[in-house]
């Protein structure tokens, strides 16, 4: 019968007899709790990270967004400001071509957005004042600020309209974009100032004729007057007889 031996004592003399056949692992209890909390540690402090960062860009796209609210609103209180503006409000790129014009430029011009896109300011001039504007336009591209002036354009119905306008520079990056203007219609101001200045003159022309009229009126009275004077201050001076004075009496 074979006894199992129930215990059983090793006996060593030094640590020299100890051999080790494989070293022991190093993924311990101890070492694997340590990276575990490692590993919370940093995606705690990832997390943590992440929702500073997420408040930050939530509070920068709030900012943003009411900067763009802010902006759109004002985009479209100018539009509506240029859109009801009773003078012309029109762009034009650096060769004149319009790109873009307010409603009033459309009344008074008698030409529609469209149909402005495909034309240059100096369409509207008369031939002989196109020129002239052209050098003015040349003199703002370098920079020199030019006051308002009147030009004469002719509406597409043919009628010459007077308009009173103020042109800037637009810039961008440092360098000439374009040309922005407001235009007001003078048209009925210098026909009144015209019809005026007819009035005047006629009333000046007239006063100078009722003058004369009465100069000569004058001297035609004065003539005769001075002869019936002189005459009577002669027949004064003389001595009459009784009969002459009987009769003159």
């Amino acid at each position: 019968m074979n006894r199992v031996p129930q215990a059983f004592r090793i006996q060593i003399g030094s640590a020299e007899d100890i051999v080790t056949a494989e070293k022991p692992a190093w993924w311990t209890l101890a070492h694997t709790l340590w990276t575990v909390s490692g590993m919370v540690l940093v995606m705690l402090m990832v997390l943590v990270w992440v929702y500073v960062l997420a408040q930050r860009v939530r509070k920068q796209t709030e900012v943003i967004r009411r900067r763009l609210e802010r902006e759109a609103a004002l985009e479209a209180r100018y539009r509506e400001l240029v859109e009801n503006a009773n003078d012309i409000i029109f762009t034009c790129d650096l060769n004149g071509r319009f790109t873009s014009l307010n409603r009033a430029g459309e009344l008074i011009s008698g030409y529609s957005r469209a149909e402005a896109s495909h034309l240059r300011s100096f369409d509207l001039l008369p031939l002989e004042g196109r020129e002239i504007n052209e050098e003015r336009i040349k003199f703002e591209l370098v920079g020199e600020r030019l006051g308002a002036r009147e030009i004469e354009i002719i509406s597409k119905s043919g009628e010459q309209k007077v308009l009173e306008v103020v042109t800037q520079l637009i810039s961008q990056g440092g360098r000439p974009a374009g040309i922005r203007g407001i235009a007001r219609d003078v048209t009925a101001r210098k026909r009144a100032e015209l019809e005026l200045l007819n009035a005047k003159e006629a009333a000046e022309a007239a006063n100078r004729t009722k003058s004369e009229f009465l100069a000569n009126m004058s001297h035609e009275i004065r003539t005769p007057m001075n002869g019936i004077l002189g005459m009577t201050e002669l027949l004064l001076q003389t001595e009459l007889a009784q009969s002459s004075r009987s009769t003159s009496a």
